[in-house]
């Protein structure tokens, strides 16, 4: 997505050794080799073993996934634009 590599949710390791899904936003400026974190109060539920598939050079849309910790899966879209 113009020149831009995306970075949304997954998994991290939490104080008891659980797995904890976030919904945070990073993004890979492949020019400068930066990332930067895209800060949103709008954001779909944390989430990971999801996809986010680029639509056009400014849109991505999120589908799915599990959240944790009781492993729920979801099945919607969300729509990055």
């Amino acid at each position: 997505l113009g020149g831009m590599i995306f970075c949304f949710g997954g998994c991290v390791l939490g104080k008891k050794a659980e797995n904890l899904s976030v919904n945070e936003l990073f993004v890979l400026n492949i020019k400068t080799m930066e990332w930067k974190e895209i800060v949103d109060k709008t954001y779909p539920p944390e989430r990971a073993d999801h996809t986010f598939t680029g639509i056009s050079m400014h849109s991505a849309i999120i589908f799915g996934g599990a959240s944790s910790p009781n492993d729920v899966f979801l099945d919607d879209m969300w729509l990055f634009d």
